[in-house]
């Protein structure tokens, strides 16, 4: 997990795909298959929506950037409560 995100949520590998793929959280593998449950989009899009959530209530800002595909630099939820600027 890089430096300065709380939660981390994103591919292992190269490559993202729809189906049959791992994803690090929080530095633990989580292994989907290819049930209906475990497409990547839907997955990711929960995993945002619940992070959104449990911001409720809280007093600092956060920022949340969330990609289901693309270059190995943007394929991945971050989270961070970001700083006052």
């Amino acid at each position: 997990m890089p430096p300065g995100w709380d939660p981390w949520y994103a591919f292992t590998g190269t490559r993202a795909h729809y189906y049959d793929y791992d994803i690090n959280e929080n530095d633990k593998i989580k292994t989907f298959g290819s049930g209906a449950g475990d497409y990547s989009t839907d997955v990711l899009k929960a995993r945002a929506v619940r992070f959104i959530k449990d911001q409720r209530g809280a007093t600092d800002p956060f920022f949340d950037a969330c990609r289901d595909k693309g270059d190995a630099q943007s394929r991945q939820v971050r989270h961070s409560r970001a700083a006052t600027c």
